[in-house]
């Protein structure tokens, strides 16, 4: 097993909830649709359950973070740092795949960092069934967190925690010497395919680059991601258990909670 803590809670988190998507939808229609009744302010992560056999190598390496065994609805993260309000599919992300649409290029001027990544990537809904958008907002809200109004002064928080997550974005990419990623790329490359006896670098607390990233960036904004899970070793799972179950040490700790939607359509097992 891997090493992690459960959180203590029995209700999941009020601020995060299921929003279904419509028959023929694809992923950016769903986000219209959620984008109709919500406006993310904040840090805004996109959490993705692909189908492919790399996403089910993924998913089922994350297996050991679930008290049932059941492989993870998730197999990547990515990072939203500009949208689109013309058409979202525009929208660009930051992110760290194991398998970029336009190839690697040379990874240590970035320090694996895929920057200006188009949300449309992630439109099929048959290859990436699994969707979520987590928002971690600047301060906690003085509201009720199950509703989308925003205090005054939010809008120019929000704008002042996201020039912190730009400049957090460019050291990331520059201290390959603290964290490498892509000596991590590497290592869940060669577990995914199968190269050798490359064990599952989770075991050794080794996370998923994508997730790496995120988990990186908002400890530096001074949030915890992932209570739960050494940050070293976060993975998409993590953040899904962060969002959901852990909103209650979040709101005492950082006077903050994750909020947002999602859509899990796809199971690899029954449990």
């Amino acid at each position: 097993m891997i090493t992690s803590a459960a959180s203590r809670v029995s209700e999941p988190n009020p601020a995060f909830v299921e929003v279904k998507r419509r028959r023929g939808d694809d992923n950016l229609a769903w986000l219209r649709k959620l984008l109709s009744s919500y406006t993310p302010q904040g840090v805004v992560m996109l959490l993705i359950g692909g189908t492919d056999a790399l996403a089910f190598r993924l998913r089922v390496a994350q297996a050991h973070l679930r008290n049932d065994m059941t492989p993870s609805w998730w197999s990547h993260i990515a990072l939203v740092l500009e949208t689109s309000a013309r058409d979202i599919g525009r929208s660009r992300v930051a992110e760290i795949s194991p398998d970029p649409a336009g190839g690697f290029g040379w990874a240590p001027t970035d320090n694996a960092v895929q920057s200006g990544v188009p949300l449309a990537r992630y439109r099929d809904a048959g290859r990436f069934p699994n969707i979520a958008v987590v928002d971690l907002p600047p301060e906690a809200p003085a509201r009720d967190t199950r509703t989308a109004s925003r205090p005054r002064g939010m809008e120019a928080m929000a704008r002042t925690q996201r020039s912190a997550l730009q400049d957090a974005l460019t050291r990331f990419k520059m201290t390959r010497g603290t964290l490498d990623c892509c000596e991590l790329v590497l290592q869940w490359l060669g577990f995914v395919w199968g190269a050798g006896q490359t064990p599952n670098p989770l075991f050794a607390g080794r996370g998923i680059p994508s997730a790496v990233l995120v988990e990186s960036l908002t400890a530096a904004l001074g949030f915890d991601l992932t209570p739960g899970i050494d940050s070293r070793a976060s993975c998409p799972e993590a953040v899904w258990q962060g969002a959901r179950w852990w909103y209650t040490l979040h709101d005492s700790v950082a006077s903050r909670r994750l909020m947002g939607a999602y859509c899990t359509e796809h199971q690899l097992v029954r449990p």
